[in-house]
């Protein structure tokens, strides 16, 4: 098992309002031929105050809710299912309504393995953008979408505004047309 080290100061209320909110994934070691478990997430925030004293908050204490969110379905290989009408506005801000969600699991004693920093560097700015150097439409209603090279990265799209809700967009990645 993986851990990052975030630093959030710039992130935090001065008030004390704050929430902590993560989606978790499947990523690579939850697709069918590896199922791992299920996710889990484990939290250490450590809070340095101005007199140097010290608070720690963790994934062991009973304020940690789950809820179903957009994120539907996702694999390393087949990609993600995202469906927008599944979307909580406001769950990541203080006073957010968490009754409909369950109190999350607590997994005592979890087999993960040893626990060892991320190798990947987490994803802080947009290093470069491409753009499509062709489009070709070879049945009605599927685009195929050319951008020259094979890439790394997140795919950004913007939807028409008259698109309705309920219409499917499928996005598929792949390395050869």
């Amino acid at each position: 098992a993986y851990y990052d080290i975030v630093d959030i100061f710039d992130r935090v209320n001065n008030d004390g309002t704050n929430v902590i909110g993560f989606m978790l994934g499947n990523g690579w070691y939850s697709q069918p031929s590896i199922n791992l478990g299920p996710n889990m997430i484990k939290i250490i925030l450590y809070i340095q105050y101005e007199d140097g004293s010290l608070d720690l908050v963790t994934t062991n204490e009973d304020n940690w809710y789950q809820g179903e969110g957009p994120i539907r379905y996702n694999d390393i290989y087949n990609g993600e299912y995202y469906d927008a009408t599944k979307e909580t506005p406001g769950w990541l801000r203080p006073g957010y309504d968490t009754t409909k969600w369950k109190k999350a699991s607590i997994i005592k004693n979890p087999t993960i393995g040893t626990l060892r920093s991320s190798a990947i560097m987490p994803i802080s700015r947009k290093v470069e953008s491409y753009s499509a150097r062709s489009v070709s439409q070879p049945m009605q209603g599927i685009f195929v979408v050319d951008f020259g090279q094979n890439v790394a990265g997140f795919t950004t799209i913007t939807i028409p505004g008259n698109y309705l809700r309920g219409h499917n967009v499928t996005i598929m990645h792949s390395e050869e047309l």
